[in-house]
């Protein structure tokens, strides 16, 4: 049940009461797949039982009265310092919340790698410090972060290989990241992951404005098998990427292999191997590109038509943002101005990134590979693609192709709670590799 309450900068705020076996922040992540930002509630109370009349109707005026205490800011440890308390309205502002304490993580609190963009740069215009998004991970918690803006030392910087969960005795997993760069997407498998389970993440060089991005993906492939080498310079290795990672990841392999390494464990995490032709002369790939795009149009209105009405909007609004997502793509590739994968509104230095990343992979050929994939499949389509069933990599596998289906969409099983489902059945692979290779 959601009621309306208070007033928040964009208006009245909601308040959701409900039943669940779920944790706060497992919720809040449910409803970020389902609903649009303004639907979301700004609090979520869980109750034993929602009171309703003899006919059925909510006794909204109960509800309050049969919900549990909020916690009390003394209980809480609150801030203690002033860069304490400058980061503590910081970290109110971006996950929207009123009370916390300076000693949870912000990913418990429901943080994301959106909302880690959004607090980076408000930290760097409070405080002039540029922290990477890398540091959430080392200093996830208020109180851990203000000692590093406390500290006169620089911040790392410059880092590819990630430490996300650097605990356990198994061979470590090492995570490549999307278009955007970075790795915070991978921060809910860490959480839910076999805790024997080490994971390191590998995200773009460029992210610390130092060092410029890689310009093809078979570059990426080979700057990161040397970073990972000498991480680790025994192997054998375990990748996984998630979409274009899982590119980056398949041409790796190759890389290690030239290097006299064994990768033995190759995850996707729903990756297309979507063809972008840059081996055809330009008529030829234009007649493909159409042609294809002719077929993801009908497909979509073929969605439209057959959906329930309760979906048609949220279908609605997912096709007016990938249409407005292709015409700036369009824009970009006549060079007029830079392209960004997500809606949200990002810094110069990502969106840099993210053109990089875009590039790459328009210049990548996928081509044939002596390798075993396991492709971690997102269960929902929500656009079209040429194969449903094996997303393209029929035939590029030469060891064989391995599905697991995963609930959730491209966008989503990541996330809570999909992202549950995810690792139990990674931890599956990951352990009978482990056996193999003890």
């Amino acid at each position: 049940v959601v009621v309306p309450f208070g007033e928040s900068k964009g208006g009245t705020s909601l308040r959701m009461y409900c039943v669940s076996e779920l944790s706060e922040v497992e919720l809040k992540n449910y409803l970020e797949q389902k609903l649009s930002s303004f639907m979301i509630p700004s609090e979520i109370i869980k109750v034993d039982s929602i009171p309703r009349n003899e006919n059925g109707k909510v006794l909204y005026d109960q509800l309050s009265k049969n919900s549990p205490e909020r916690i009390k800011t003394s209980t809480l440890d609150i801030p203690k310092s002033d860069i304490e308390l400058k980061l503590y309205n910081i970290w109110k502002n971006v996950l929207s919340i009123e009370e916390f304490s300076t000693t949870e993580s912000f990913f418990s609190l429901g943080g994301n790698s959106l909302k880690a963009i959004r607090l980076m740069a408000l930290i760097n215009v409070e405080f002039q410090r540029d922290l990477p998004l890398a540091e959430l991970f080392r200093n996830s918690t208020l109180s851990q972060l203000a000692l590093v803006l406390s500290s006169e030392f620089p911040v790392t910087a410059g880092e590819v290989i990630v430490p996300m969960k650097t605990t356990g005795t198994k061979l470590p997993l090492y995570c490549i990241h999307g278009v955007g760069g970075n790795v915070l997407e991978f921060e809910p498998l860490t959480t839910v992951i076999n805790a024997d389970q080490p994971v390191y993440g590998i995200q773009s060089s460029g992210l610390d404005k130092k060092i410029q991005p890689a310009i093809s993906i078979e570059e990426m492939a080979e700057r990161y098998v040397n970073e990972i080498i000498a991480h680790n310079s025994d192997g054998p290795y375990l990748l996984c990427g998630s979409s274009l990672g899982g590119w980056i990841g398949f041409e790796m392999v190759s890389r290690f292999r030239e290097k006299g390494r064994e990768v033995v464990f190759l995850g996707m995490f729903d990756t297309i191997a979507f063809r972008f032709h840059a081996d055809k002369n330009f008529l030829k790939r234009f007649i493909l590109r159409t042609w294809f795009s002719v077929k993801r149009i009908l497909y979509n209105i073929k969605v439209f038509i057959v959906a329930p009405v309760e979906i048609k909007k949220s279908n609605l609004e997912r096709i007016l943002k990938t249409t407005r997502r292709r015409i700036k793509y369009f824009i970009w590739k006549t060079k007029i101005s830079k392209y960004q994968v997500t809606d949200e509104k990002l810094p110069e230095y990502l969106i840099e990134v993210e053109n990089a990343n875009a590039k790459a992979a328009e210049s990548y050929v996928i081509k044939p590979k002596d390798v075993t994939i396991d492709l971690f499949k997102a269960e929902n389509k929500t656009f079209y693609i040429e194969d449903f069933k094996y997303l393209g990599w029929e035939g590029l596998a030469g060891r064989g192709l391995m599905i697991h289906d995963v609930p959730g969409d491209h966008n989503s099983i990541l996330k809570y709670p999909n992202v549950k489902v995810l690792a139990k059945k990674l931890e599956q692979r990951l352990n009978e590799i482990n056996k193999k290779n003890s």
